[in-house]
């Protein structure tokens, strides 16, 4: 029975040698469409088939006679001839199939296809049913089975002697009223495919996109492939190749900050990499990850902070050396002489050029002694993390999600709570769907499945 959908339908199809008409009853090809009605055909024709159309003008007149016999249903015909030596040859068949199923799913990349598994030889149909099974094409495979339920023993089309078209679509017993439909979806396909989609969504739950991204062959159809290995460039924080992997598909959906907030955009997908560490467990990862992002919100509160009470931010009190920058304690002295007696003279911190740390970053901001409590209680996090984070280098084991909670009084999903609201707090120009961006992609890749 025809299950409900939402999608235009193309289906297609072999010609065999019980189509489009055989023993007075339809033929698989013919079926379908008397069951489905779908708005496109594409007829595959071996040579053997092309000249017994072309003698007879088969196909011609059983679409006529659906144009004028069922309610004016025309479907858009495509033609594709398989110019193949041996139509048993699985090898030979393979890539010229896949090249006619590739040019449909993008050429009609809303439609499910109908797949006729009945018509054509044996190695036809296989094919085809394993390509059914391919989670990249929006397939369903449609058995038709014989009215004897079993083999057809009537004479086959290719009888050129005894097969006439005329008669067989006047006699056609599938044309009363009450003829049976024999249509069958197997579910094993339907069970196949749902196996294979899970796999897929249980690694990019787990942020495995690389490991979808490798999958062989696709599992997703380009387009939705291209997504995925969006997400693995910008999840390895490889933005040029990021944005290269979407170039050119005109997708409707938001991918990015606008282009005039470049000012917070590498933060936040720092962010991001850090939210998604969790969907994967990686807890030893994640502590890592703290510290260059905990250095930059920082380093962003200090420059906001500092011209205040100064006039000045970090980068008046830097100095390049070799190819880095470091704090230069003379341009501290003239610029912010009060913070650096307290720092250099009443402080601990030796007097030379250092590089900007967060321990460095903390001492002045206790100083200052302004700063928002999320940036305060997030800093505090951090710091509580110390022996965690030191402890790494020396242990042969993980880190767990119970120790980051008895370190510092918070679970990992908090954390990176306290995370997203420090960037809102520091870049108020800060959409905050961003942070949400590889949850809203994923679920536009459920949604095409």
């Amino acid at each position: 029975m025809k299950k409900k959908t939402t999608r235009r339908q193309v289906l297609l199809s072999f010609l065999g040698t019980t189509d489009p008409i055989r023993g007075e009853c339809d033929g698989a090809m013919l079926h379908i469409l008397r069951h489905y009605r779908p708005e496109v055909v594409c007829l595959l024709f071996t040579p053997e088939v092309r000249k017994l159309a072309e003698a007879d003008e088969r196909y011609e007149k059983v679409f006529f006679h659906l144009k004028s016999h069922w309610d004016g249903y025309a479907p858009v015909v495509l033609e594709q001839d398989f110019s193949v030596s041996d139509v048993s040859d699985m090898d030979e068949l393979d890539q010229p199939l896949h090249d006619v199923m590739n040019r449909l799913s993008r050429e009609y990349a809303d439609a499910e296809i109908l797949v006729n598994i009945t018509s054509g030889t044996p190695q036809m149909q296989m094919l085809l049913s394993q390509m059914v099974l391919e989670l990249r094409y929006h397939a369903r495979g449609i058995q038709v089975k014989t009215p004897e339920k079993k083999a057809g023993t009537t004479v086959r089309t290719n009888d050129s002697e005894n097969y006439d078209i005329d008669l067989e679509i006047e006699c056609n017993e599938d044309e009363q009223e009450g003829a049976p439909n024999r249509c069958v979806e197997p579910e094993m396909f339907s069970v196949r495919r749902k196996n294979q989609w899970q796999q897929v969504e249980a690694l990019l739950n787990q942020r495995c996109f690389r490991g979808v991204a490798e999958m062989r062959p696709a599992p997703l159809s380009e387009e939705l492939m291209a997504l995925v290995k969006h997400m693995a460039y910008r999840n390895d924080l490889l933005p040029e190749e990021a944005r290269k992997a979407v170039r050119g598909y005109g997708l409707s959906l938001k991918l990015y900050l606008p282009e005039a907030a470049p000012a917070h955009q590498d933060i936040c997908e720092y962010a991001l990499l850090m939210k998604n560490l969790l969907c994967s467990h990686s807890y030893t990862e994640f502590v890592l990850h703290m510290e260059p992002l905990t250095l930059r919100l920082q380093e962003t509160l200090l420059n906001q902070l500092l011209p205040r009470r100064y006039g000045y931010d970090l980068t008046h009190v830097q100095s390049r050396y070799g190819g880095r920058m470091k704090i230069e304690p003379g341009l501290m002295q003239e610029k912010m002489p009060e913070l650096y007696d307290r720092l250099y003279v009443t402080g601990t911190w030796e007097c030379r050029p250092s590089d900007l740390s967060t321990w460095f970053c903390d001492d002045i901001l206790d100083i200052l002694s302004t700063q928002p409590e999320e940036t305060k209680t997030y800093f505090r996090c951090y710091a509580d993390l110390k022996e965690v984070r030191n402890g790494l280098a020396h242990r042969l084991c993980a880190v767990t999600a119970d120790e980051i909670r008895a370190a510092c009084g918070k679970t990992p999903e908090q954390i990176i709570s306290l995370i997203e609201r420090c960037i809102l707090l520091l870049f108020p120009a800060c959409d905050p769907e961003v942070f949400h961006i590889y949850e809203r992609i994923i679920r536009y890749i459920q949604k095409q499945y």
